[in-house]
């Protein structure tokens, strides 16, 4: 089974991460920080890593640093990123709509961001509209 580690300070954020993995299929585990973070990647391998870039203390990027110096051989298989920045928030949003039932303020609320950039987001990435089942 894949595993992976989903950090992110924002326990909504982790949560509906948690969940969507979960949904299909691979092993979660999650860390509220990149402290937390780094003693999970001590004990464990991962898969995949998704990581928070804005966090209390270390952010996204010096706790990629830091996993590449745990793991120097291990950096261009394990640690590196695979898709566009474009493509991760827009599978963002479409995994935060999945995980609340399509309820656009939610996923607004857990974003960061306002109901209204949902809503572009949304029909700028051609998402389903989620009308038919949840009302804003």
């Amino acid at each position: 089974m894949n595993r992976v580690l989903v950090v992110d300070d924002d326990s909504g954020m982790r949560t509906a991460l948690e969940a969507r993995f979960l949904h299909r299929g691979w092993h979660v585990e999650t860390a509220a920080n990149a402290v937390e973070a780094l003693d999970k990647f001590r004990r464990r391998e991962y898969a995949l890593i998704v990581t928070d870039i804005r966090m209390p203390g270390a952010d996204g990027f010096t706790l990629m640093r830091q996993l590449r110096a745990l793991a120097p051989h291990t950096a261009e298989s394990r640690l590196r990123p695979g898709v566009s920045l474009g493509e991760m928030e827009r599978k963002l949003f479409e995994m935060t709509l999945e995980s609340t039932g399509g309820n656009r303020s939610h996923a607004a609320e857990l974003l960061g961001v306002s109901l209204r950039t949902v809503r572009n987001k949304i029909r700028s990435y051609g998402l389903p509209s989620w009308s038919s089942y949840v009302h804003d």
